[in-house]
């Protein structure tokens, strides 16, 4: 194994903390089943395109130059809750209720953040000698609509999306460069 996928509820920031992690490259890739988001996290490679090349670059890290990351506290299993009954919370809050929803009185769906507390035998703001850079961004459909005062889906926000898209080109470029 030479690499772990980060996912949506975590960032490298994260798994820095778990010292067991610190030989493998940390990726981070998109979900393919909702096309809008697709690409809002991603890897960056300076090598081929090829599969060898990339390959090549996660076992041995030269040529892999860092992951675009969603805010982990975006993604829906950061927190510990319970979807039915509204509740989202901190490990620590958690804690206080032994893991219980306060409103059922049913067990919490314990997120990514009280399992990598769990696990780190690092404190939070440590970062490993060698790390590799990563990227925190917003996805350009969200900034749009809290711009226009617009709902993600409306005829606005996506008509102003394409149109950015057409004149800068794609999403990463217009977030990270312009």
């Amino acid at each position: 194994i030479y690499a772990i996928e980060t996912g949506l509820s975590s960032n490298p920031k994260m798994n820095w903390r778990i010292s067991s992690l610190d030989g493998l490259t940390l990726i981070s890739n998109s979900d393919a089943h909702s096309p809008i988001k697709l690409g809002r996290e991603a890897n960056i490679f300076n090598t081929d395109i090829t599969y060898d090349a990339i390959i090549n670059a996660i076992k041995t890290k030269n040529g892999f130059k860092g992951t675009i990351e969603f805010f982990p506290e975006e993604g829906k299993y950061h927190y510990d809750g319970h979807r039915n009954c509204g509740i989202s919370m901190s490990p620590k809050e958690s804690i206080i209720h032994n893991n219980i929803c306060p409103v059922c009185k049913k067990k919490l769906t314990i997120g990514v953040l009280h399992r990598v507390e769990k696990l780190a035998d690092r404190e939070n703001s440590f970062k490993p000698e060698n790390s590799i850079s990563y990227y925190s961004i917003i996805p350009l459909i969200e900034i749009l609509s809290e711009i226009l005062k617009s709902g993600i889906n409306s005829k606005r926000v996506t008509h102003n999306y394409f149109k950015l898209l057409e004149r800068f080109g794609n999403e990463f470029n217009i977030l990270m460069n312009m």
